[in-house]
């Protein structure tokens, strides 16, 4: 019984893929059934398994094997098909299935008929996604179906689908989808194993000739790799066990790739220099540097590297015949990782397999390995005791999304449950990882990246983008300019990928880890595990899995997280008698409410007043453009409070003007009226009102229209909160254009224009918004600067000067004014009052507890801004800021 190692596409690249999506107002399993593709490829590199969710489209692929080289008369004891994925972007795993259709199916070329799931049947082996690993190797076994439709000497055509494709089961992910090479590229194509020895003494038996190879080897093996920065090396590690040959030379050889190379690949050579008066080298360990190198093969160097960076190497050594001896396996210099599914208590489930003999109200445990303690209760069966309905009994911890989960307990048998979603803490996530293979050193630290994919608006971004955060921003920041059709700007999306590492232990102290499973929690602030900072609730986030050795960082493939919200102490009241309509939040078994989408309920802030102009023909003497604009609260979740009530107006859908806003305490049916007076004459203006929700241990930003500049709320906001338009104001004299403010933020304009805008700002004068509420913004427009880059060079020019300032108090600088009031200032060399607890946790005191500890930086509040503005002067300007 031979080895066989078959590729698949042959000479010819004849792998196929194909795929249909959505034809007009075709349903999913319309899609599924149909006859024909709409799309077909033979000549791509690789292929696709799976199907999408948000537009329906489903991707089968076709492998072929010429297996002419196996004699017909050949026993096939085991078989297995080996396919590489790309970059994973998996919503939902799934099991790929393999199929077959041959002789028929499928064509050289690939035809779009070959789609037609008539044409295929059977399953010859399958393999769940969560297994797959990015540019990694998924080993699928083939079953005694599977290897009964090998054809010796001759050919063998696959088909790989989605288990739900042939199940007739939509997908519950957007998307369940997994991108693989073929062989009609070199880059890991798909293979077939046949007879691939084993550790059994049964098989080892069975294939003597290939063991006693083997064994007869001289062997060589790779150790272990270090950085010597003493030496700007790499030092490399080896050991020949033992040979009764002459070693004339030895050494190793390296590549720098993601993926493992073959055995029949060669790297660049290191070889261990022999001295002349030695004839050969002993046996043993040995060891050799690999030095930076200079400026002409700079990259080509190890110790240059960066440390995501993956490179591989393996010992080697030479007769004095010239024979080379490799060490069987080539060394990763970085740990090898999978990411898991997050973990928690089960959130939702759904009835697998009904089983029989079950009776209502049987309690049944579902069983999930690592996990514990949840319980479904046997809602209703039919005459045959078979389950037709389930709940939710007992949450247990631990568990993870899955489907055909067996169970135990009850008075049947056969049953099984899916988990559709996992409840977890409040802004906390249970990540879980493994690690397969330690690299070329000890692990020394291990832990989590999280990575945050934003895209929003300025303020937004600066969360993260910021020198206090510890966000690292990977990449550039990108930033789009919306127009509408007649090519004026209407707003900015800023778009940047960030990422922190979550790493233990966080002491100096490095650990040893061994391979395994392994688990932290992400998120929870300090209470948390040691990481000190709290997840966003209601937000998206990728979960990476990654390990430390002294050469480097590993990381496995990204998952996925979400943080919910949720209100502690439920919902007071008995049967419906005092309770509060919360909308979609639902109680758990411990009292707590919880809301598992990202959008609050959208009558938190209702339609907003009407906004009333003043009419200059009536009353000659009101000159300003202002406007009267109340916003009123809708239902407020239980438990909730509503601290602040604001709204944003721009002549932009940006919104980005005129920010006003009042703190305070209100519930359902709380209201504030703003009177404001910084409108433009001969003006649109867009606007977004909003408010902040504390649920007790954090709070929440939420928009009327959550999401407002997203083409398919659009109309919506403009329908809620239409524009509106601010009528001219009657032209004056130029002699009156004096004591007026420049702006920065409308770039290059027309004389004309600034014209217009200073006479409105001249008239709204501090002393009217001083009087309306000390707690609103007055706009300051420089037109002096006029360009944003000199106006962003002002304002560090004007942090750089006062990084000495501490606390509140009054200063006077000659300046221009790039600022507003409410505006926060990042003050350098401040102090705090904190206090130092174990584990390098650190909160704030109140007076008399504690001590006062330097703080790197402030943050200050422009609470007043006086002086008196007159064109083209400087001016002497007094800034109180509070902390």
């Amino acid at each position: 019984m031979a080895y066989y190692k078959i590729y698949s596409g042959g000479p010819d690249d004849k792998d196929g893929n194909v795929n249909r999506e959505q034809v007009g107002e075709e349903t999913w399993e319309q899609c599924r059934v149909a006859a024909d593709a709409n799309n077909s490829d033979r000549n791509g590199t690789s292929a696709q398994v799976g199907s999408y969710d948000d537009w329906p489209q489903i991707f089968r692929a076709f492998l072929w094997f010429d297996f002419s080289e196996v004699p017909a008369g050949e026993t096939i004891n085991n078989a297995t098909l080996y396919i590489c994925p790309g970059a994973l972007n998996i919503d939902v795993h799934f099991d790929i299935v393999i199929q077959t259709g041959q002789p028929t199916v499928h064509h050289y070329p690939c035809e779009i008929g070959d789609y037609n799931q008539a044409n295929v049947s059977g399953n010859g082996g399958s393999r769940n996604t969560i297994h797959a690993v990015a540019h990694e190797y998924l080993a699928i076994p083939l079953n005694a179906t599977g290897r009964g439709w090998i054809n010796k000497e001759g050919i063998t055509k696959l088909c790989l689908r989605h288990g739900g494709d042939i199940s007739a089961t939509p997908p519950t992910g957007i998307n369940e989808i997994i991108n693989m090479y073929n062989g009609n590229g070199t880059y890991k194509p798909a293979y077939i194993e046949l007879n691939k020895p084993t550790t059994n003494a049964t098989a080892k038996a069975s294939i003597t000739s290939l063991v006693e190879a083997i064994l007869t080897r001289p062997p060589v093996i790779n150790i272990k790799a270090e950085r010597d920065s003493t030496q700007t090396a790499v030092k490399l590690y080896g050991e020949i066990l033992g040979t009764d040959v002459n070693i004339t030379e030895r050494g190793f050889e390296y590549l720098i790739q993601d993926g493992e190379p073959g055995e029949e690949d060669t790297g660049i050579k290191v070889i261990d220099e022999k001295p002349e008066h030695i004839e050969f080298w002993d046996i043993g360990e040995y060891w050799v540097y690999e030095y930076k190198g200079n400026e002409v093969d700079f990259e080509d160097r190890l110790y240059n590297q960066e440390e995501n960076t993956i490179w591989w190497f393996r010992a080697y050594y030479k007769d004095d015949e010239e024979n080379k001896y490799i060490a069987e396996t080539w060394m990763k210099n970085v740990p090898t990782l999978i990411t898991y599914r997050c973990s928690g208590g089960i959130g939702s489930i759904s009835l697998g397999e009904g089983g029989t003999g079950y009776e209502v109200f049987d309690n049944i445990n579902i069983i999930q390995e690592g996990a514990s303690g949840g319980v479904a209760k046997v809602e209703s069966v039919d005459e045959a005791g078979i389950i037709q309905s389930i709940s939710i009994q007992s949450r247990g911890e631990d568990y993870k999304i899955g489907n055909g989960l067996s169970v135990t307990g009850g008075n049947g048998t056969g049953a099984t449950i899916n988990i559709l979603s996992i409840m977890v803490e409040a802004q906390e996530v249970t990540a879980n990882g493994e690690l397969l293979d330690k690299g070329a050193n000890i692990v020394t630290r291990r832990g989590f990246r999280i990575i945050k994919e934003y895209e929003g608006d300025l303020w937004g971004i600066g969360e993260y983008d910021n020198p206090i955060s510890d966000w690292t921003l990977e990449g550039e920041i990108e930033e789009e300019v919306i127009t509408n059709e007649a090519g004026f700007i209407t707003g900015y999306i800023w778009r940047g990928t960030f990422y922190r590492d979550a790493l233990w232990p966080q002491s100096q102290t490095p650990g040893n880890f061994e391979v395994g499973i392994y688990q932290n929690i992400l998120g929870g602030g300090i209470s948390g595990e040691g990481f000190g900072f709290y997840l966003k609730p209601n937000d998206t986030y990728k979960i990476r899995a990654i390990s430390v050795n002294s050469l480097g960082m590993g990381f496995g493939n990204d998952g996925y997280a979400y943080t919910y919200q949720r209100l502690e102490g439920g919902n007071i009241g008995k049967d419906l008698q005092g309770k509060i309509d919360i909308g979609e939040w639902e109680e758990d078994g411990s009292g707590v409410w919880w809301k598992a989408d990202n959008i609050l309920q959208v009558d938190e802030i209702i339609k907003t007043g009407i906004i009333i102009l003043p009419s200059s023909e009536e009353d000659e003497i009101v000159s300003e453009i202002s406007a009267e604009k109340t916003i009123t609260l809708g239902t407020i979740p239980y438990g909730a409070t509503v601290t602040r009530i604001g709204i944003r107006l721009g002549r932009t859908m940006g919104c980005n003007e005129i920010h006003v806003y009042e703190d305070g305490s209100w519930g359902t049916g709380g209201s504030v009226t703003f009177f404001i007076t910084d409108f433009v004459p001969g003006s649109t203006y867009y606007k977004i009102p909003y408010i902040i929700i504390n649920y007790g241990d954090w709070e929440e930003e939420i928009l009327a229209i959550p999401d407002y500049r997203d083409p398919e709320r659009l109309e919506e906001w403009l329908e809620d909160y239409p524009v509106e338009v601010f009528p001219e104001v009657e032209e004056e004299d130029e002699e009156e254009l004096d004591q007026i403010i420049t702006d920065s933020s409308v770039g290059d304009i027309s004389y004309r224009i600034i014209i217009r805008e200073i006479k409105c700002e001249r008239i709204a004068d501090q002393s009217f918004i001083d009087k309306a509420g000390r707690r609103r913004s007055q706009t300051i427009d420089n037109h002096l600067i006029q360009t944003r880059a000199n106006c962003k060079i002002i304002v560090d020019d004007y942090i750089g000067k006062f990084q000495i300032l501490k606390l509140k108090l009054l200063i006077d600088y000659d300046i221009p004014i790039p600022f507003e009031r409410e505006d926060v200032i990042l003050l350098g060399d401040g102090k705090e009052k904190y206090r130092e607890d174990g584990q390098g946790l650190i909160s704030f005191k109140a007076d008399g507890e504690g001590e006062i500890l330097q703080k790197k930086f402030i943050l200050t509040k422009i609470r007043k801004i006086d002086g008196r503005y007159e064109s083209g002067k400087e001016l002497i300007l007094g800034l109180e800021l509070e902390v």
